[in-house]
């Protein structure tokens, strides 16, 4: 059933924006952002973002982290991506 909403100019912008980056629809986007939010104030939201990357900092499976803060961020950041495209690979296919 189509929904219209106004967005302002800037919000659009950064709508457009965002939707670009992950390689999705604006479309796909605005339903994912909307389903992401319903789903979090209903209270059937998934995982919060540090129950998804905490098993990346506090117990690295297998990996030799460099102790470096910097390349230590790197790396961890490195693992979150590969886990948010394996999440947003599994959204295309359902």
């Amino acid at each position: 059933m189509p929904q219209s909403v106004r967005l302002e100019p800037e919000l659009k912008r950064q709508v457009h924006a965002a939707a670009a980056l992950e390689g999705v629809s604006v479309s796909d986007f605005i339903r994912a952002a909307a389903r992401e939010r319903a789903e979090r104030i209903l209270g059937m939201r998934g995982p919060t973002l540090w129950e998804q990357i905490q098993p990346y900092v506090l117990e690295p499976t297998g990996s030799s982290y460099d102790l470096d803060a910097r390349s230590l961020d790197e790396q961890i950041g490195e693992e979150i991506e590969k886990a948010y495209a394996r999440k947003l690979k599994s959204r295309q296919h359902t």
